[in-house]
């Protein structure tokens, strides 16, 4: 298992899908492997996380309590449930840290009511998403880029 864990962060995405698909198989013995594989459901990589929803699935088929339910419909819920789901995470605030990815990543979304959605979360989320909203600011995206600017100037007001 200790190997499994170490491929989840390992930078090539076949090698993540490799590692959540064993550890799927393993199913509820992999309980140990949820952070990491929660993880992945942020991943930019659809293939890395469609494979961790999946092992998520053999491990911990309820998942209650937990993010796990919340970021799947982040990433593939229906417009009015993304948009919803990432008002649950800005109503959790810094807690909510793990989904800064794929709230950045949600700064994109074709559907304003989404992407509005993930820059309260960010916002609400504060100082530790400052990196990744940063990052968003060099962005070939101009949308996401004028988006990341209204996020960090709504959490650094002299920015």
């Amino acid at each position: 298992m200790p190997i499994l864990l170490g491929s989840l962060a390992d930078t090539s995405t076949l090698t993540r899908t490799s590692a959540s698909h064993a550890l799927g198989i393993m199913g509820p013995a992999a309980q140990a492997a949820v952070p990491a594989l929660t993880l992945q459901l942020v991943d930019e990589s659809d293939s890395a996380a469609n494979m961790a929803d999946w092992a998520l699935a053999q491990i911990e088929p309820r998942a209650a309590g937990t993010l796990i339910p919340v970021l799947r419909t982040l990433r593939y819920g229906s417009p009015l449930e993304r948009a919803d789901a990432a008002l649950r995470l800005a109503i959790l605030g810094e807690v909510a840290s793990d989904a800064i990815p794929i709230l950045v990543r949600s700064l994109a979304d074709s559907e304003s009511l989404v992407a509005e959605s993930a820059s309260e979360a960010l916002v609400r989320i504060g100082a530790r998403s400052v990196p990744a909203v940063e990052a968003a600011i060099r962005s070939d995206n101009p949308t996401v880029r004028a988006r990341a600017v209204l996020v960090l100037s709504r959490i650094r007001p002299n920015f």
